[in-house]
């Protein structure tokens, strides 16, 4: 019997998901919460990535599962210090690297990602969840692998967000509704692998 070939499946856009391992504050909770959920966004093929380590290990893992992967679009989680909302970044900054200098030394100073930003925020406001965008990444694992992402892969890579959730309120609102919102904006976007 010939092998069996899923056609729906092969013409769904691959949805790379990926933050920090649950010990990684708001952000690594969200992400452990979807996966024991088994949750998985409407018209897209999930693959979860849960990072540790110094963060140049990390977005190298990330960047390999990009390729392994097929992701046509890439969403990371992180954790916004001092927020009480989630913000959807629009750019990503060469800045945090190692000894607080650049990531790269001969990228280029900061990356606008080509994703609706404006179209996600209001997503995840219509979920309920208080949210904006930002032009501010941060410095941390996930302002890294944005900002690795986007200067290496240029217009022909996938999609990549950066979505920071809420520190002080990190629950509040539920996750697999702002999860569900934005990435169902998000995979309209998206080509098929």
């Amino acid at each position: 019997m010939p092998p069996s070939f899923d056609d729906t499946a092969a013409q769904r856009p691959r949805l790379l998901l990926c933050g920090p391992a649950r010990d990684g504050g708001a952000a690594g909770a969200l992400l452990a919460d979807l996966e024991a959920r088994d949750w998985s966004p409407p018209g897209a093929l999930l693959s979860i990535l849960s990072l540790s380590g110094p963060v140049a290990r990390a977005a190298e893992t990330a960047a390999e599962a990009v390729l392994v992967e097929r992701a046509s679009g890439v969403l990371i989680l992180d954790t916004a210090p001092k927020s009480a909302e989630w913000r959807v970044e629009m750019r990503a900054v060469n800045r945090g690297g190692p000894k607080g200098g650049r990531i790269s030394p001969l990228g280029p100073a900061s990356v606008r990602t080509g994703a609706p930003v404006v179209e996600l925020v209001r997503a995840i406001q219509q979920s309920g969840a208080p949210a904006s965008a930002s032009s501010d990444p941060g410095e941390g694992m996930g302002a890294w692998l944005f900002y690795r992402l986007l200067s290496e892969a240029g217009d022909a890579g996938p999609t990549v967000v950066l979505l920071h959730a809420p520190a002080v309120a990190a629950d509040a609102a539920p996750v697999e509704d702002v999860a569900t919102a934005l990435s169902a904006r998000l995979v309209r976007g998206l080509s098929p692998a």
